[in-house]
């Protein structure tokens, strides 16, 4: 696991059970460290930087190797092979533009490209039987046109690939015959008779249900000519995102083509290829988020609490096994956690501010002079208002401080009108001072005093609201309170005496800001 106990972010092992001392694998840190992953034998890990390093770790020795680094960053999607502690990955290619797939050999500590320079391609997974690396790329661009006006957007881009790892790897993908051969000699023979049982290793024997199985010392590679052994798995290019291989099957996930401002069209789903009959189904329709066990026959799903699947089933959903969090609690210190958040973005802004020199400015100096006054915090508020002070010693614009535990009641909503009222005092009562225009085809713009059907003017006095007495004594939108979920009846009248009076029933709002900026925008 990951930890900042030292003061910086390191590498650190335990017991499972959590009856040992952490015992610490790394050390001299200085940026955010991300996903450490086992090796299949247990003797290495493989974690990121946020500088863009992948580097690999023997847990033996503590020996640290840097395995790659990727100028622009990323480098998220590295994975270990089932066999021979090999390492995929993507990560950007020396013209900066496009991304390849690279592999890193232990036996020579060599990295490999395996994949071309045209097209972006990523997210490698490895077959399980040692003959493919099944990737993701970029190659299908057929842009959607726009309707307002002669531009588009370019949406279902990605493909599924298979890449052989050898020269006598198969076509994974045949051309398919119909053609049926009877065997009838086969059925003349007599059967033989079955082996004996073959007597397991004696590690075999005394490991247990639970042993591990290590994997194969070796897995040869032939990268001579690698990129050009490539077939198109025959999916239709989507919005393809991950995906995992199996000995039967691809599992890969579609999103919904992305919108600014608005959901996509369909849920993010998790998709089967079946290498047997070549057909492609939904194995769960809502997947937003999900990880794969180690060995890849179940998988948990985070989409309305966790659940886990058996992978590969017909019907994936009706075998959900729900994970319960029930137990699941957290002792908070308030102090402690103040403290924390405190440290944690002072050295995301020394990792990700966008100029090493930090403006000029001193930033462990900056972190020193404000740091004691995390003492005095009492409340949220007032660490993000440290935390903000700080950050703007930089005087950096786009630098936001927001969120956090507040802890607030809510509010009862107000059923205001779209409307500003005044107070004329000499006659004693509330006026309406302005109407929004508004834009009421549009939600978010609608203001209700010039929906169609409800009369209402500037300068007219507000005598009640659903019928109770408004006068100067009192607050308008006090009578307002908690009638938002429901139509509202002013008494209106041109002169303060009520003479010629008459009602409107309008639907409320509870916001009038965006109202406020429209009319901003059309003055």
């Amino acid at each position: 696991f990951i930890s900042d106990m030292s003061g910086e972010e390191e590498i650190y092992t335990i017991a499972q059970d959590g009856q040992s001392k952490p015992v610490q694998l790394t050390s001299g840190g200085k940026a955010q460290r991300f996903g450490p992953r086992w090796s299949p034998d247990n003797s290495m890990i493989a974690f990121r930087d946020k500088d863009g390093h992948l580097y690999v770790l023997k847990v033996a020795d503590k020996t640290l190797r840097e395995v790659a680094k990727d100028i622009h960053g990323g480098l998220n999607d590295y994975t270990w092979s089932p066999s021979g502690n090999n390492i995929a990955w993507s990560m950007t290619d020396p013209d900066g533009i496009s991304q390849s797939v690279y592999v890193w050999t232990p036996s020579d500590s060599r990295v490999h490209r395996v994949t071309g320079p045209t097209f972006n391609e990523y997210n490698p997974t490895w077959d399980p039987s040692g003959n493919f690396i099944y990737f993701l790329s970029d190659r299908d661009y057929q842009p959607q046109l726009s309707t307002v006006e002669f531009n588009y957007a370019t949406a279902r881009t990605t493909g599924l690939f298979a890449l052989a790892l050898r020269k006598d790897v198969k076509h994974p993908f045949p051309m398919e015959s119909d053609e049926v051969t009877l065997d009838t000699a086969a059925k003349a023979q007599p059967k033989p008779a079955p082996a004996p049982a073959a007597t397991p290793p004696a590690a075999e024997k005394t490991a247990g249900k639970d042993a591990v199985t290590a994997p194969k010392s070796d897995m040869r590679i032939d990268f001579d000519g690698i990129e050009t052994r490539v077939a198109r798995v025959p999916v239709e290019a989507d919005n393809i995102t991950d995906v995992v291989a199996t000995k039967e099957q691809l599992i890969y996930a579609i999103q919904g083509a992305p919108y600014y401002g608005r959901s996509g069209e369909r849920k993010p789903v998790l998709n089967t290829f079946t290498f047997k009959d070549r057909k492609t189904a939904v194995m769960l329709d809502n997947a937003p988020g999900y990880a794969f066990s180690a060995d890849r026959k179940k998988v948990m799903v985070g989409a309305g609490g966790f659940g886990v699947y058996d992978v590969g089933t017909a019907n994936a959903a009706s075998a959900r096994k729900g994970v319960s969090t029930d137990g699941l609690v957290v002792d908070r210190v308030p102090m402690q956690e103040w403290n924390q958040i405190f440290d944690e973005v002072w050295r995301r802004y020394r990792d990700y501010f966008y100029v090493k020199n930090m403006h000029g400015y001193d930033w462990q100096a900056l972190h020193d002079q404000y740091k004691p006054l995390v003492q005095y915090v009492a409340h949220r508020a007032d660490l993000n208002y440290v935390i903000q002070e700080m950050i703007s010693e930089l005087s950096i614009q786009h630098a936001y401080i927001a969120g956090g535990d507040w802890q607030q009641q809510s509010r009862t909503p107000v059923a205001l009108a779209g409307a500003l009222f005044s107070l004329d005092s000499a006659r004693g009562r509330y006026r309406i001072a302005r109407i929004f225009t508004g834009e009421n085809e549009e939600p978010n713009y609608r203001s209700p005093l010039t929906e169609i059907g409800v009369n209402a003017k500037v300068g007219e006095y507000v005598l009640a609201v659903d019928g109770e007495d408004l006068k100067a004594t009192d607050d308008p939108y006090r009578l307002l309170r908690g009638r938002a979920d429901r139509p509202v009846t002013l008494t209106l009248a041109s002169d303060a005496s009520g003479a010629g009076s008459h009602q409107v029933t309008y639907r409320p709002v509870t916001t009038e800001g965006d109202l406020g900026y429209l009319d901003m925008v059309l003055a």
